[in-house]
């Protein structure tokens, strides 16, 4: 989506990238004139390296407007410890920094049983 338009062809998105930024970032310094408080939602991983380059909608928005991170996974698909862990360690220094946090989704249980887990997700956190 750009300034409510759909764009559905991956290869046209990929053309374009580097002529929609512009209208990114003057969306965002319009908004950020007349909001005292902006939330920006990634879209999809922050950490997939075939579309870093191309970024528009994940930590790309969140340098532009020097934000803090957080990384928030779903238990429900799998994987979360993994796909956190993996997004810290394939970001750039920069960008790890910006991270504050991780938030674990649709959790439904014992949280001791996470402890270990939580633990060492910490201590991935810590290791920026």
């Amino acid at each position: 989506m750009l300034l409510g338009r759909v764009l559905r062809d991956a290869q046209a998105y990929y053309r374009l990238t580097p002529t929609l930024w512009p209208a990114v970032r003057r969306s965002y310094d319009s908004l950020a004139r007349e909001a005292d408080v902006i939330v920006i939602e990634g879209a999809g991983s922050p950490a997939e390296p075939n579309l870093m380059r191309r970024d528009l909608a994940s930590m790309r928005v969140a340098r532009l407007a020097r934000a803090s991170v957080p990384l928030v996974g779903d238990i429900d698909r799998g994987g979360v410890f993994a796909s956190l862990v993996g997004t810290m360690v394939l970001r750039p220094p920069a960008d790890r920094r910006r991270v504050r946090g991780f938030v674990i989704n649709k959790f439904r249980g014992d949280e001791a049983l996470l402890a270990p887990a939580l633990r060492d997700l910490a201590r991935a956190g810590r290791s920026r």
